[in-house]
């Protein structure tokens, strides 16, 4: 598809727009993305930025990375992001790093803005409230505990929990702060593939989950039960992304600040 043509890109570019839907392969969305952003057409960041909660996390990196790769884009990019269209926390630390250090200065200074909005104001007078507990010393084997009721439904750390969500053996060397505002707010920052999609098949049946996988004609949805489901694209009405991880916020009720200092203590303490 010659889109680089002035006759012919518009045309294109709509063409190409139709394919970024759940019922289409994702090899064929991200091939449909590298055209679009060949193309250099100007409404290339917001057909994403529509299509973006529909988007499967791998396709979502390549969407990013035809983002960046434009000036003009990444300024869009970042007003979605500024605008909460396009989640601050499905950048990684590397892609927050080159809109942060931008050579551009309006990017710069919009990602400066919006990056740094990060913990909602709720979550932030939570973070407050529990901050003292970074000052008590904590005892990982009371925290075991903590984790054991709280976190190993969804969370891996050695052989105690479940991998649902990342494995927190990953976590080992992150500051006390880090470990306290993920545990807090845990939408202030999503591994990538932890984001949360609800899925509405055609008979009305309604999943949530993350996607584990995807083929050709097929996405695999981790349920928060650890389950998965196989389903068919052709089966699919609705994929949207919800912005948000599958981990809930308020694991904080009913802890202490004690309690707090101890599972941090315990998922800084390597197991064996």
């Amino acid at each position: 598809m010659l889109v680089r043509d002035e006759s012919t890109r518009g045309p294109a570019v709509t063409i190409l727009s139709t394919l970024l839907s759940p019922q289409t392969p994702g090899e064929s969305q991200r091939s449909a993305i590298k055209a679009l952003g060949v193309s250099a057409d100007a409404a290339v960041p917001a057909i994403i930025a529509k299509s973006w909660p529909t988007l499967s996390p791998e396709t979502r990196t390549a969407a990013l990375e035809e983002l960046l790769g434009r000036e003009a884009w990444a300024y869009e990019l970042t007003k979605s992001i500024e605008a909460n269209i396009i989640s601050a926390s499905t950048l990684d630390a590397a892609r927050r790093g080159r809109l942060l250090r931008h050579s551009s200065a309006r990017v710069k200074e919009l990602a400066t803005k919006a990056l740094s909005a990060g913990v909602t104001s709720t979550r932030s007078k939570v973070i407050e409230e529990f901050r003292p507990a970074l000052a008590l010393e904590g005892d990982a084997t009371r925290g075991m505990a903590v984790f054991t009721k709280l976190c190993s439904q969804c969370h891996k750390q050695g052989a105690l929990g479940n991998d649902i969500g990342p494995n927190l053996q990953s976590v080992l060397n992150h500051p006390a702060e880090k470990l306290l505002v993920s545990i807090l707010d845990p939408n202030a920052s999503i591994e990538p593939g932890y984001t949360a999609y609800t899925c509405t098949l055609a008979g009305g049946e309604e999943l949530y989950g993350i996607i584990a996988a995807e083929t050709g004609n097929s996405l695999v949805l981790k349920l928060p039960d650890g389950k998965t489901r196989t389903l068919l694209r052709s089966d699919i009405t609705s994929l949207r992304s919800s912005n948000l991880s599958l981990m809930p916020e308020g694991l904080e009720t009913g802890l202490s600040k004690a309690d707090l200092a101890d599972v941090i203590r315990f998922l800084q303490t390597p197991t064996r």
